[in-house]
């Protein structure tokens, strides 16, 4: 029977790669780039439209991962999806096979721009459009190239990709061009990324002889393509130089070059955001220090590590030139301009606004003046006056940290006694109590050990420094992460009275309950239950996300108003992808950030984690891009083997990641401490493998250990990711 599916399948898969032309283009203005390896979700009944470059000779749609079947790869079809060529020639559908043996491949030239259409008239779609990746080939040729130049160009900056099985949601985009001579045939050329402490893509690979044919070998089954522009390929990390740190070859194998002359061999590499990327002259790349970036920052100065913690953040930028000018003093402009970057607040909302007469609309620095305003970190200094070119003061600066830091709700130590130093008389009185926090906190030192200099200017170096301190002391303690927040995640039911213990994590009497029910086509459903147990039983208020609030202002207003959300299960693909269609992804991390309690169940659960293993049919799982709002990749429905064999397999070629299994148990987590949490019944019925168990990979070795205690106690969370 399953041969007979595969065969009629791969019959159907031929038909759909044959094109066909258009009675002309219907293709809308202002499409936008679709993400190769991202799940998409259309409502039932909405049309959406996509524009893409090919990055392969090969693609497909799916809509649901690709499998071996009878030992071929085979995806599954999204009805109703056409594809055209940038004249608007329709080319027909994009089938769903990655297998060359069933004739299902779809043909595409790289680097030349198409247009998909896809259709949801018959119910909701989800769908992923991929490239044809072949197994690594055989490298056959034994002859280096030899590089005679290479250029490394920032591509795109800071923009927000999806990509799967990622921890970073913003990448910097570079492309790389190396120059080199054919030295006759059978060549291999390569590129050592060195010593990163990130884990880079590589992605659109292709190399161009000026002359003649380049043809290679790209798998096992000897496929071959000629043409001017072919595919090049990445190899995965091999060699570990120390903790956090790797060294990257990305690897074009097996080009068997019967021509001579030049060559370009061209590739993109996404970077996080911030992490500048360095060729050097010995023929790497490797990750930037602060005196890559600016040339008057020395290798090991004092406020070296700080200017590069500045830059990679984007706090502070360089003066231009290539410089940071270290020496050079702060003004109260650039103060309020740093904040502002740190807060990666929106500041087009503030750019008619004027509440002082010496910053006016129009100047660089008073949008960042009108929101501190606003938000009390400033209110000027008299007169209707900013003084936005004065420079900015050590007493003013204690001022600005700790006004924005109370404005974040983060907690400032008492102040210190501060008349141990002599000019301590000298503060004004505005700032005193300001000042001592920030020396108490560890923002500010003294200028020796007897003086504070308080009316002292502070220079771009210092400020360097000073902000360094302030994230890392005050800001990482109210910055949304795991460690901050409170969550409950359920695998299955935990039998206990769970809404109950859900409300306690809120520290309120009746707290307000939002339920998102996205994993549902009918997100109210669930709505019942949670109205019985949290509304009917604990009198809490209660509420739910319509598909109407999601495609509108009013779905952060509800997440931003609630005091726990809770998700329900389904499907989760549906869920997430709905999530990111709207942005609601991002408020929830929001949300997460300012203390809202976070449950979930089964889809709910998998919902909060870095990556989610889902069930994807029968006995098919797939791992899952999440909100990421903890650290983990959370799996549910830990009596199901074949997913927790997903999980542990995914661990192996992932080996940074921890997973956390929970079966008929939650993971809960509060004020940087956990615990499974369970019934001891369900413990002797299944065993404790089943109720909470944590995963990770140590030297390629799969590790294992048992989460779950009888007497529910609290454990650090700093124990839950060592390894």
């Amino acid at each position: 029977m399953k041969k007979t599916l595969t065969l009629l399948l791969s019959v159907l898969m031929l038909t759909q790669s044959i094109g066909f032309v258009s009675h002309g283009s219907e293709i809308p203005e202002n499409v936008s780039e679709i993400e190769f390896d991202r799940q998409y979700w259309l409502e039932s009944g909405e049309v959406a439209w996509h524009k893409f470059e090919a990055p392969a000779p090969l693609c497909y749609l799916t809509d649901m991962p690709v499998e071996e079947i009878d030992g071929f790869p085979c995806g599954w079809n999204v009805d109703s999806n056409l594809y055209y060529d940038k004249n608007g020639k329709c080319l027909g559908s994009i089938s769903a096979s990655n297998d060359p043996e069933t004739g299902g491949w779809t043909s595409f030239t790289p680097g030349e721009s198409y247009y998909l259409k896809v259709d949801a008239s018959k119910g909701g779609v989800h769908y992923t459009l991929s490239a044809v990746k072949e197994k690594e080939p055989c490298v056959k040729a034994e002859q280096n190239s030899s590089v005679t130049n290479v250029e490394l160009n920032l591509k795109k900056e800071g923009i927000e990709r999806f990509i799967p099985g990622e921890y970073n949601t913003a990448w910097d985009v570079y492309t790389v061009k190396e120059h080199f001579s054919l030295q006759g045939e059978d060549v291999v050329t390569s590129s050592t990324f060195f010593l990163l402490p990130y884990r880079p893509v590589f992605e659109n690979s292709r190399l161009t002889a000026a002359k003649g044919k380049v043809t290679y070998s790209v798998t096992e089954r000897a496929y071959s393509h000629s043409g001017d522009t072919v595919k090049c390929y990445t190899k995965a990390p091999s060699v570990t130089a120390d903790k956090n740190e790797y060294i990257f070859s990305a690897n074009h194998y097996s080009f068997f070059l019967s021509a001579e002359g030049e060559a370009v061999r061209e590739f993109d590499v996404s970077v996080p955001a911030g992490q500048k990327l360095v060729y050097s002259d010995k023929g790497y790349f490797y990750s930037a220090g602060a005196e890559d970036i600016f040339e008057d920052i020395p290798a090991d100065s004092w406020y070296t590590d700080a200017v590069l913690f500045n830059s990679q953040n984007r706090y502070m930028k360089g003066t231009g030139e290539g410089k940071f000018s270290p020496d050079l003093v702060f003004t109260r402009a650039q103060m309020v301009q740093m904040l502002a970057n740190i807060d990666g607040v929106d500041l087009d909302a503030y750019k008619d606004m004027q509440s002082f007469t010496d910053a006016k609309k129009g100047e660089w620095y008073t949008p960042a003046v009108e929101w501190a305003n606003a938000n009390n970190i400033t209110k000027g200094i008299g007169g209707g006056k900013f003084d936005p070119n004065a420079q900015v003061s050590r007493e003013q600066i204690a001022v600005f940290l700790c006004s924005y830091a109370r404005m974040k709700g983060a907690e400032l130590a008492e102040g210190s006694d501060l008349t141990q130093y002599t000019d301590s008389s000298s503060i004004s009185s505005w700032a005193k109590d300001d000042f001592s926090r920030a020396v108490a906190n560890g923002l500010i030192k003294g200028t020796t050990d007897t003086t504070l200099s308080p009316s002292m200017a502070a220079t771009r170096s210092q400020i360097a420094v000073m902000t360094q301190r302030f994230d890392e002391n005050i800001l990482a303690k109210v910055r949304f992460s795991t460690h901050k927040g409170s969550y409950f995640l359920e695998g299955d039911s935990c039998g206990f009275a769970t809404a109950y213990e859900i409300a306690e994590l809120s520290g309120k009497e009746k707290p307000h309950v939002l339920y998102i029910g996205m994993a549902s086509s009918d997100p109210a459903e669930g709505y019942g239950a949670v109205t019985a147990e949290f509304g009917s039983r604990l009198g809490c208020t209660t509420d739910y996300l319509s598909l109407e609030d999601l495609a509108s202002s009013v779905a952060e207003e509800k997440i931003m108003n609630a005091d726990i959300i809770n998700v329900g299960g389904g499907d989760s693909r549906m869920l997430l992808s709905r999530l990111v269609k709207y942005g609601t992804d991002a408020i929830i991390r929001k949300a997460a950030a300012n203390g809202t309690v976070m449950s979930g169940s089964s889809a709910g659960a998998i919902c909060f984690g870095v990556w989610g293993t889902s069930g994807i049919g029968y006995e098919r799982f797939q791992n899952l891009n999440a909100t990421g709002c903890v650290d983990l990749i959370i799996c549910p429905h830990g009596l199901e083997a074949p997913r927790v064999d997903r999980v542990k397999a995914d661990l192996l070629e992932n080996p940074d990641r921890i997973a956390v299994v929970v079966g008929t148990a939650a993971l809960e987590i509060k004020d940087g401490m956990y615990r499974i949490y369970s019934e001891s019944e369900f413990v002797e019925l299944y065993g404790k493998e089943v109720v909470g168990m944590k995963y990770w990979v140590e030297n390629g070795e799969l590790k294992s250990e048992d989460l779950y205690n009888k007497d529910l106690e609290w454990k650090p969370l700093d124990e839950l990711f060592v390894k």
